[in-house]
């Protein structure tokens, strides 16, 4: 749905985004692989971040969610976005911060189906 991405890119957020793809400092859809280590063992972890940019000494962190939670007040949808997607944020801000782009300043994740951006920092 166009008007929903046209909706993303009149929000702070998209305008930021805009703009460091107009100075080359966006990336999307980039491709990790890391090495956690969970109980002794050593484990690849392998995803694509959706989207994120350098901003200033650090970096901003965009995940998007195309879920459609009817029948959800706003009070709950944010609380149980952060701990359903905590790992996912944890692990990318870590992929992004080993490669050397600085520490992840903001994480969020914006919900394509209702325009809401929820802080995961």
């Amino acid at each position: 749905d166009l008007t929903k991405i046209e909706r993303f890119f009149e929000t702070e957020i998209g305008k930021r985004c805009a703009e460091a793809s107009r100075l080359g400092l966006l990336e999307k859809e980039k491709p990790f692989t890391i090495i956690d280590v969970r109980e002794d063992d050593r484990i690849l972890v392998q995803g694509v971040i959706d989207c994120w940019f350098r901003e200033g000494d650090g970096s901003v962190l965009i995940d998007y969610k195309s879920s459609r939670l009817r029948g959800m007040s706003d009070e709950k949808i944010a609380p149980m976005m952060r701990e359903t997607y905590w790992t996912q944020i944890s692990i990318y801000r870590r992929a992004i911060e080993e490669a050397g782009y600085g520490p992840v300043k903001e994480a969020c994740i914006y919900m394509f189906d209702n325009g809401r951006l929820i802080s995961m920092m």
